[in-house]
């Protein structure tokens, strides 16, 4: 169905991290266009919810260093053989300890005072080639915390080995009668230098004593052996060529986070956008001065007295403007103003705490030198890399030494930002020159003349481009996919049915929240429910019932107020508050009805009489319109601590003028929040919508305003039911705009005085049309959602643990698998490997369904074979045994299935991946995976309403045969594939 012409068509994006709804609706003729729900798997570990990139590359890195070790030992000991220190037919094992040897460590200490056998010395290079210390590649800075401990206990170590008189780190372990560490312990960290020098001293030692085997030539041979490292410096320019072009100049590439430059436009920009309220409720940025002295302070080029690291926190500038208490910065809490600092340009900081006085102040004096210097530091991840980088941008041997001291290989000189050095430069001169008038970054821009250079049409589609022409930097494979979703969605809706005339997005709130963000809530949440769950269990025992909603939340303010009307002051009695409906009342501080604000930091707990005498004002309109006492009511808010910062602030409210109210409907209402701007620009830049008049046509819609209407409409939301709810998510986005929120407060307020039979009317009417929230249910309950299929057949092999093999059991049905850690396991689903080893396999790619016509006595089975990620490299390949699962009766392992006849290989096999969607014997499921046991898989509901066991009831694999329906369903984004589906067989089941 295509929108008619004339129509205006809003299309709501409910974005999650897993999934985004969508509904297309038009508000001109009053109709719900389409919906529906798109999914995915979160690349995340479902645990700890660190990304699986970053899993599998930990576990790439583990796997490279373990192959270099093996490569270095191999590489020693062919040296050892060349030199006559192991006889030539022998390998690693001739080695290895035996009865009466003595132990490495302590042949690593008698080797500085007698002389080693050959095969003493030998043991004691090959050990020290095993493990040569910790190797500096420039770490440090904000480096993570196992990083910190390992250099902290280096640092130990080397006062240990200094004051302690040892001459090696070896005669000092075997004195310490330790020489590994163990599980978490980074005691015993060496680095690399220390045994270099070790090794020194041992041949030097050696050949002193008369040991043939201690030559020159055998000792560099030995050390290059020793230090071979791979160079990085091609795959650091590699990585630098990814690096995205400018958002202002396409021409250039963008610039390092960690130049001056970047540091320094952003810190304007922080502290441009600080806002202070005074006690009318008015907001104020601060003052040129007070900015100046911050951005002073911020990038001073030597330590200030009694402020060794320049911080700036937010009470050092309450007190540089003599601000009092009442006058809170716009969304800091007041306890967090001592510790919170405006801004820290972390790379200056670390500059000014390693660099020399007199090399500061020439970066400080040449802003283009200091870019130059962290540029290069942030392209190199080697010191052979950073000296040669240093090296072709002309700097001095003393500035490529300065460089190496730095961390040059830690987080804090990675990563690129948006804006190339040329356009930093025009934006910081900006201002810099124009201190007083130029306050935000927007400011700056317009100066500078680079606003309209952001502001150029000169690309826009009528589809979405790949995300990474957005943002070349982003890396996090959330967002990556996230955003690759949508942008799927959003391309099928325009080629369905046109380009919208507005797009209304909301983020999910882990999307939108940083890591420290989501644990700051997750903490204020918790304290919030232990609280809230105390009260519960206090209500019930008094009331012998189960509370409802809104009188936890009155119990709440009661104890936040003390158990008094916040605006009379007088006793609420706490009986009479459980027990009456009407007795006290919650009240909006600033009316709902004209700021639309229904945070909990603007509801107040009120006697009845007053919650009426209040009416629709504002604390201070009414107390000054009917003679009371303000002053009293201002000081008794202004002293209750448990009240919050901004509660006190809207009851203090002295101003809340038609602009304002404007402010707050804007404020409540959008979502400004990164993640949603980013969204919503990405959108919004890449899209040429229709030329109706409009200026802006994307919107970033806050979640309380759609919970709000969700509420309002009794549209409900289980979470838990299904998840088809997205998708009436999405239409109630779609459906909020600020006059449908403003009908809603005004209905709000109207509540209280109509009766209980006339207040679904009430509600109804500020619907965006007569059954909307119907037409949304109805639209709800047709909806299949549909699935991201991952057909890149990429991930974990196997699993992590190597196994010795022990044999067949004696059963002939599983494997025997062995750890001296984890005992005896038995599996049937392994790899034998040519050393005797074994390894589990691990990850399912997918499935090859084949149809035996003639099995079962002429009423036809399939065979299952399933696929691995370990077998991809080999599937197609010449000789590749295709194997399928036993029959449930006959138990054994993997290598002694059945393969499948020949007669079958000839005919193409049904091929089915985990979430891909089947019709199966007239039912729609959706591919989970397989049980070898019991030669059985598992399907699940696309919508969410089944539970797996009721999905595959009916359906089990064993029961199919060549009469049952069994196809693959070919989806699309948006699933209209199902649209004759669902008609032709009457039913989604």
């Amino acid at each position: 169905m295509v929108n008619p012409q004339g129509g205006h068509s809003v299309l709501g994006l409910d974005i999650g991290i897993g999934s985004c709804g969508w509904c297309l609706i038009d508000t001109k003729y009053q109709r719900i266009i389409a919906s529906g729900v798109r999914l995915w798997d979160t690349p995340q570990e479902p645990k700890t919810k660190v990304s699986t990139a970053s899993t599998r590359r930990i576990a790439r890195s583990s796997r490279r260093n373990t192959k270099r070790t093996a490569d270095r030992k191999k590489h020693c000991l062919r040296l050892l053989k060349q030199n006559g220190l192991v006889p030539s037919k022998e390998s690693a094992q001739w080695l290895q300890s035996r009865k009466k040897d003595k132990p490495v460590i302590k042949l690593r200490a008698a080797g500085l005072d007698r002389p080693l056998n050959n095969r003493e010395w030998a043991q004691v290079l090959y050990s020290l080639c095993d493990r040569r210390g910790y190797i500096p590649h420039g770490e440090g800075g904000d480096s993570d915390n196992e990083s910190k401990k390992v250099l902290s206990a280096i640092e130990h170590n080397k006062e240990l080995l200094s004051q302690a008189g040892f001459r090696t780190v070896g005669e000092m372990m075997y004195h310490s009668g330790r020489s590994r560490n163990t599980g978490g312990d980074y005691s015993l960290c060496i680095d690399t230098n220390a045994l270099i020098e070790e090794i020194e001293l041992l041949f030097a030692a050696q050949n002193r004593l008369g040991n043939t085997k201690a030559s020159e030539a055998f000792r560099e041979a030995f050390r290059e052996v020793f230090s071979w490292q791979k160079d990085v410096t091609a795959n650091d320019l590699r990585i630098y060529n990814q690096v995205g072009h400018c958002t202002y100049f396409p021409e250039e590439k963008r610039a390092a986070k960690s130049c001056l430059s970047s540091e320094l436009c952003e810190a304007y920009e922080r502290v441009g956008h600080t806002t202070w309220i005074d006690s009318k409720g008015l907001e104020h940025k601060l003052p040129a001065d007070i900015r100046q002295k911050i951005i002073r302070t911020l990038f001073s080029i030597e330590p200030i007295k009694g402020n060794k690291y320049c911080k700036v926190t937010y009470s050092k500038v309450r007190q540089w403007m003599s601000l009092d208490s009442d006058s809170p910065f716009k969304g800091i809490d007041a306890d967090k103003e001592k510790t919170l600092e405006l801004y820290k340009p972390k790379a200056w900081r670390l500059l000014r705490d390693t660099l020399s006085s007199e090399f500061m102040h020439q970066l400080a004096a040449d802003r283009e030198l200091a870019d130059d210097f962290c540029s290069a530091i942030t392209f190199a991840s080697s010191k052979k890399s950073l000296t040669k980088e240093m090296e072709n941008r002309g700097f001095s041997e003393d500035e490529i030494e300065h460089a190496s001291a730095l961390p040059y290989n830690a987080k804090l000189f990675s990563g690129y930002g948006n804006r190339s050095l040329k356009a930093l430069n025009l934006l910081v001169d900006a201002f810099e020159e124009d201190a007083e008038d130029i306050v935000t970054l927007s400011d700056a821009e317009q100066a500078s003349g680079l606003l309209q250079k952001r502001n150029s049409p000169e690309a826009t589609y009528t589809q979405l481009p790949p995300y990474t022409l957005f943002d070349p930097t982003c890396k996090n494979p959330v967002v990556l996919r996230v955003m690759g979703q949508v942008r799927k969605v959003v391309n099928a809706v325009i080629r369905e049915y046109g380009m919208p005339d507005e797009v209304h997005i909301e983020l999910a709130r882990e999307l939108k929240q940083s890591k420290r963000e989501k644990q700051l809530v997750s903490d204020r949440n918790r304290i919030t429910k232990n609280r809230r769950d105390g009260i519960i269990a206090k209500l019930r025992e008094e009331t012998g019932d189960e509370p409802r909603m809104k009188l936890i939340r009155k119990v709440e303010l009661f104890e936040e107020q003390g158990g008094r009307c916040i605006y009379c002051d007088g006793v609420i009695e706490y009986e009479r508050l459980i027990k009456e409906g009407h007795y006290a009342e919650i009240d909006h501080a600033l009316p709902f009805s004209r700021t639309c604000d229904d945070s909990q930091s603007n509801k107040v707990l009120s006697c009845k009489k007053c919650n009426q005498d209040k009416k629709n004002r504002t604390p201070y309109e009414w107390f000054c319109q009917d003679d009371l006492n303000w002053e009293e009511f201002e000081l008794r808010v202004s002293r209750n601590k448990k009240l919050g910062q901004i509660k006190r602030q809207k009851l203090l409210n002295t101003n809340l003028e038609e602009k304002q109210e404007n402010d707050f409907i804007e404020r409540n209402l959008n979502d400004t929040r990164y993640a949603s701007r980013a969204a919503k620009d990405f959108i919004e830049r890449y899209l040429r919508f229709p030329d109706n008049g409009k200026k802006q046509h994307v919107f970033a819609v806050a979640g309380g305003a759609t919970a709000l209407l969700r509420q309002s409409w009794g549209i409900r939301k289980d979470r838990e039911e299904d998840c088809l709810h997205h998708a009436a998510d999405a239409a109630v986005i779609a459906a909020c705009s600020p006059s449908t929120v403003i009908k809603i407060a005004k209905a709000s307020e109207k509540k209280a005085l109509t009766k209980k039979e006339n207040r679904a009317a009430l509600f109804a009417d500020t619907q965006p049309w007569e059954g909307f929230a119907a037409e949304v249910m109805r639209q709800k309950e047709g909806i299949i959602p549909t699935h991201m299929i991952d057909h890149k057949v990429s991930g974990r092999a196997f699993e992590d643990t190597i196994y010795s093999y022990k044999g067949i059991r004696e059963d002939g049905q599983k494997g025997q698998l062995a750890t001296k850690k984890k005992g005896l396991k038995v599996s049937s689903n392994y790899v034998r490997r040519d050393d005797g080893s074994a390894i589990v396999v691990d990850g399912l790619a997918y499935i090859n369904l084949w149809l035996d016509a003639e099995g079962r006595k002429g009423k036809g089975q399939y065979l299952l074979e399933p696929i691995y990620y370990a077998d991809i490299p080999f599937v197609d390949s010449q000789g590749y045994m295709h194997r399928f699962l036993p029959a449930q009766s006959d138990k054994k392992p993997r290598e002694s299935w059945d393969t499948v006849p020949e007669r079958l290989l000839a005919t193409k096999p049904l091929t089915i991946f985990p979430h891909d969607a089947i019709l199966v014997k007239g039912k729609v499921r959706r591919f989970k995976t397989i049980g070898i046991a019991a030669c059985s898989w598992s399907l699940y509901d696309p919508t969410g309403k089944l539970s797996d066991g009721e999905a595959t009831k009916g359906l089990a694999f064993a029961s199919l045969t060549k009469d049952d329906q069994l196809e693959l369903i070919h989806e699309d984004v948006l699933g209209r594939c199902y649209i004759d589906l669902i008609s032709n067989s009457g039913s989604k089941e």
